[in-house]
């Protein structure tokens, strides 16, 4: 289901959130938004990691699936969707300053989750807490047509 995004569905605020600057292998930076207390959550998980490396194998099998997630545009997903991916809600924000775009998502699972837009880039974001997160981008084509989740 989609609507405008002046009905987008409401998220965490920026301020309970924490940024991460990335570069991507093409060279393109990204922003990352996580809940506050991820960076500390990611911290025992590869304390964790290192005396049991399966510790983050619990949110379930990996997945790559079709969607079409305009800019512009939010949505809820379905329970198939939702329990299959851990995403609940989504919407693609437009008219940023310096990035054009944010895929915004609500997740209650751990998946190393990445979203890929209409020129087949890939926009990674690591989830180690349950909530709403981002990814900042710039495309040409900037319409989420892939999740994958691993």
């Amino acid at each position: 289901m989609s609507s405008e995004q002046s009905n987008a569905p409401q998220f965490a605020n920026e301020k309970d959130m924490e940024t991460e600057e990335v570069t991507l292998q093409s060279g393109e930076k990204v922003t990352i938004g996580r809940p506050k207390g991820s960076a500390a959550a990611k911290a025992e998980i590869q304390a964790a990691m290192k005396d049991n490396p399966q510790v983050m194998e619990a949110h379930g099998p990996g997945f790559t699936l079709d969607v079409n997630w305009p800019a512009g545009q939010s949505g809820s997903t379905t329970p198939e969707f939702q329990s299959r991916t851990g995403i609940s809600k989504w919407s693609i924000q437009t008219g940023g300053t310096f990035f054009k775009y944010r895929v915004w998502f609500e997740t209650d699972q751990t998946y190393d989750y990445q979203f890929q837009d209409q020129t087949h880039q890939w926009y990674e974001c690591n989830v180690w807490l349950k909530g709403g997160h981002y990814v900042d981008y710039n495309s040409n084509m900037p319409n989420i047509q892939k999740v994958s989740g691993s």
